[in-house]
């Protein structure tokens, strides 16, 4: 794997756990 693909999937994964941080804490948002 070289840097690029590394970043855009700690990216991806930023995101989803935003996603569902937002969707179990609704309040907070």
């Amino acid at each position: 794997m070289n840097l690029e693909s590394i970043i855009s999937l700690i990216a991806a994964t930023l995101l989803l756990f935003y996603l569902a941080a937002a969707l179990l804490r609704p309040e907070k948002f």
